[in-house]
């Protein structure tokens, strides 16, 4: 739960950088609110709506909210796997590299962003035998991972818990919003 939090006040931050009419209070309760549980988050996007800020501030302060939501469902749908986002992205790296290995220096940049986590994350993996670390002979500070079968049917079964997710719109409009990202 603190990590939630942690991660929307990052976000609240950017907001409240792109609105500086709003309050701090008003800024971290736009990013995200608890909303019946501790697992369900709902942004108050009317809020960022409802300023006077330009159009453009608003849509960015909107599709961080949006991120936020979205990055919370993914972390509950993944709950039953006990996998993390970033153990899954890991596996999904892993499962694509050829014969299923990759240096961690490697697993690293195929990171969306620079996680700090990622030995963290890899030694888990370690634990749940999802992989295996293994020296290089020839330079001991080179470090391959190299998925096991049970963490590609981790990796699969996580794909799958996240295929559950959803953005209730039409097909035209999916389309039309998938037409305007990928201009960003």
């Amino acid at each position: 739960m603190e990590y939630i939090y942690k991660e929307y006040n990052c976000v609240c931050v950017f907001v409240y950088k792109l609105c500086g009419e709003l309050t701090w209070s008003e800024i971290a309760s736009a990013c995200i609110l608890p909303w019946q549980s501790e697992e369900q988050f709902v942004a108050n996007k009317q809020l960022i709506i409802d300023s006077k800020i330009d159009t453009e501030q608003k849509v960015l302060g909107l599709l961080a909210c949006i991120a936020q939501e979205q990055k919370a469902e993914m972390t509950r749908l993944l709950k039953p796997t006990e996998l993390s986002m970033v153990q899954l992205m890991l596996l999904h790296a892993l499962d694509f590299a050829p014969d299923h290995t990759l240096t961690v220096n490697q697993l690293k940049q195929t990171m969306v962003d620079e996680s700090p986590n990622v030995s963290r994350a890899l030694n888990k993996l370690v634990d749940k035998e999802y992989v295996t670390k293994k020296r290089c002979d020839k330079d001991q500070r080179t470090v391959f991972i190299t998925a096991t079968e049970q963490g590609l049917q981790a990796h699969r079964d996580g794909d799958k818990a996240l295929m559950m997710m959803s953005v209730n719109l039409s097909n035209d409009e999916i389309n039309q919003l998938y037409g305007l990202l990928k201009k960003l």
